[in-house]
């Protein structure tokens, strides 16, 4: 009587040429393809976050962007030598290193301390996205995390033209609950923080973080090069 051949059974195409055990699409590959997004994301958002806030950084501590419109307009020669001596004490005074002291209203001085503790939180999360660049860090990310950054960063240029209602009825209505921000001659913030100087921090806002995302772009292009001509080793 002929033996009978056992036959294996064929495997479904997809899993042809595989290793038995070895199945695409298996929890522990899901698992991974959804970190690696997932690090993708906190990269690219944490790249977004410290490209703004660097320029903002660079606005608030320090007394050249005051200067810059003080002299820009002539709003600040009516205080003459008190505007100097006020934009040193606000930007000391973001920094934690002296209280407010002079001519300030009780308003100001009331706002002032709200804003400084915004600039405070912002600090954190800057240092939270510094957190975020080293987790999600892969150089392949580089190039495209970049390029949607300055994409996002660019659109900022679309408030410019509503910014007097952005700035009155959406910026100041989301992060006050009061009115202290509305200024007036008899404060030295109308003085020497000019509406128009906050408009001209959205442009600054965009040009120093879309520099920053260009130079990244330039380390991944120059990293790329380097790599493609690397000599290859082969061996014997």
């Amino acid at each position: 009587m002929p033996r009978k051949s056992r036959r294996r059974p064929r495997l479904p195409r997809r899993h042809q040429g595989r290793s038995p055990g070895v199945v695409t699409g298996s929890p522990a590959r899901s698992a991974e393809t959804h970190g690696q997004k997932r690090r993708a994301i906190v990269f690219t958002v944490s790249l977004l976050l410290l490209s703004v806030y660097l320029p903002l950084a660079g606005m608030i501590y320090t007394e050249s962007w005051y200067r810059l419109h003080c002299d820009w307009y002539d709003r600040c020669l009516v205080l003459g030598e008190l505007a100097e001596r006020s934009i040193a004490n606000l930007t000391n005074f973001f920094l934690h290193r002296e209280a407010l002291h002079g001519r300030w209203s009780h308003k100001e001085s009331l706002h002032l301390a709200e804003v400084r503790g915004i600039y405070d939180v912002l600090a954190g999360i800057a240092v939270l996205a510094a957190l975020g660049l080293a987790y999600g860090y892969r150089g392949a990310r580089l190039r495209r995390a970049s390029l949607i950054n300055i994409a996002v960063i660019v659109s900022l240029l679309l408030l410019l033209p509503a910014f007097g209602y952005f700035w009155r009825h959406v910026f100041h209505e989301l992060m006050f609950s009061n009115e202290l921000w509305r200024t007036d001659r008899n404060d030295i913030t109308w003085y020497i923080t000019p509406r128009v100087m906050f408009r001209n921090a959205i442009v600054a806002l965009v040009i120093g973080g879309a520099a920053v995302n260009l130079a990244v772009l330039a380390v991944d292009t120059r990293l790329r090069k380097r790599k493609s001509t690397r000599p290859k080793i082969t061996k014997r």
